[in-house]
């Protein structure tokens, strides 16, 4: 079967390209059988209290929950963000390479050399950033991290619209960006799994829309890598950047656990 599997990818990565590829394997097949597992089949075991009332029959009324929107755009935002920027980092240091370089390079849609060193830099620093809220989380408000981070982000975003042309600008951005994204995750990971804060009764239906509104932003992060290739392809993340930042300061009520 895995070698099926793998031939065939192989195969459509050779028809279609690896852009195309790459935004295929990131549509949300599974969206479907997600909504109708929850809208369709109810849990009507008794066995266990907890369960029992972690998992009442979802309705639509659960997306009018001020709580339940709140999550959602900050989830889509910052997946549309860290998804996004798979795509985005290779695609836009390829571009500023063209920009400055003279000569015709026949190779020049490959990422090769130096590119690898960069790519490799924003992997290690994604690990570090999971492990920073860690160290703050019981003397920072999630308000104040997540708000952090997406500032941040807007500031590099911006940058990189205005001297996107720059190998180096957009090296040191994109790699702070990824650090940022990944910090801004482990504070959306910790509001997901705050049972208190969300509400018993809601908790998993909740938690099923937001994390679907996720997956969309995902997709869509991708889509915009991977049909713009230039430094405009930075402005969406950019305007996403305020949009965390302000549902980021909504979160009013929320206080840590």
């Amino acid at each position: 079967v895995m070698v099926a599997k793998n031939g065939a990818g192989f195969l459509l990565l050779d028809l279609i390209g690896w852009r195309y590829f790459i935004l295929c394997a990131t549509l949300p097949f599974f969206a479907l059988p997600i909504i109708l597992m929850q809208f369709f089949i109810s849990d009507t075991s008794t066995d266990v209290e907890v369960v029992t009332e972690m998992n009442e029959p979802l309705s639509f009324s659960i997306l009018l929950d001020p709580k339940t929107i709140k999550r959602a755009v900050i989830e889509f935002a910052i997946l549309f963000l860290g998804y996004g920027s798979i795509l985005l980092f290779p695609n836009l240091l390829r571009y500023a390479s063209q920009s400055n370089s003279n000569i015709e390079d026949p190779c020049a849609h490959i990422v090769k050399g130096k590119t690898f060193l960069f790519l490799t830099s924003a992997g290690v620093v994604n690990l570090i950033g999971r492990m920073i809220p860690f160290l703050y989380k019981t003397k920072v408000p999630l308000q104040v991290g997540l708000g952090f981070t997406a500032a941040g982000q807007a500031c590099l975003y911006l940058i990189i619209v205005v001297w996107g042309r720059s190998f180096p600008v957009v090296a040191v951005c994109m790699i702070l960006s990824k650090f940022l994204y990944s910090v801004g995750r482990m504070e959306t990971d910790f509001l997901s799994a705050d049972v208190e804060y969300i509400g018993r009764g809601i908790f998993k239906n909740s938690n099923t829309v937001v994390h679907f509104l996720g997956l969309l932003g995902a997709f869509f992060g991708v889509v915009n890598a991977s049909l713009i290739n230039s430094q405009w392809a930075a402005v969406a993340p950019l305007g996403l950047s305020f949009v965390l930042l302000f549902a980021a300061l909504s979160l009013k009520d929320y206080s840590r656990t």
